[in-house]
């Protein structure tokens, strides 16, 4: 008989395909090893529970906003035509999680503060980067960029489309 071979990488793409198609309350290891014509040992053999392959997936689905938020960068010549560009990749990819970072609170398993701080590092730079092309002073940037980042998450986060108002608002922030 032939051993199906399987890589972290494999496990997690299968993963994040049972969360984005039915939720992420639907991904057990039972359930991936089934679509993966393995037993439930086996995917063990790479994840010693549910959770660690939780919080692997939800770091690669974070891996992957960064790079999508990125490739918009040479794009972009208007900040503001960026910003929502730039909204509308993380709002896509939060959405695409289907409840894996709420499933991660509840577990208890947060990403740690290093990560967490990093990921905002790496989001706020890329909004930096779109507010480079205006008058606002170099020393200000990164607070800025900052302040945007939680608007975009606190809209996405509760649900709420971003109004014509709340883009006026931040046209107004960063003219």
């Amino acid at each position: 008989m032939r051993t199906k071979v399987l890589t972290k990488a494999s496990i997690i793409e299968q993963a994040e395909i049972i969360i984005r198609d039915e939720g992420v309350e639907k991904c057990s290891m039972r359930r991936l090893a089934k679509e993966m014509g393995v037993g439930a040992g086996t995917i063990y053999n790479y994840y010693s529970n549910r959770s660690a392959l939780l919080g692997d997936v939800f770091d690669h689905s974070w891996e992957r906003t960064i790079i999508g938020s990125r490739e918009i960068l040479p794009q972009s010549q208007n900040p503001m035509e960026g910003l929502k560009e730039f909204y509308s990749v993380l709002q896509r990819d939060i959405k695409s999680r289907n409840g894996l970072g709420s499933e991660i609170i509840t577990m208890g398993d947060k990403l740690d503060g290093e990560k967490t701080s990093k990921l905002m590092t790496e989001l706020s730079r890329i909004i930096e980067t779109l507010l480079m092309v205006t008058d606002i002073e170099e020393e200000a940037r990164p607070k800025l960029a900052r302040w945007i980042l939680k608007i975009f998450l606190d809209e996405i986060i509760i649900e709420e489309e971003m109004t014509d108002r709340d883009w006026q608002m931040i046209g107004k922030l960063i003219s």
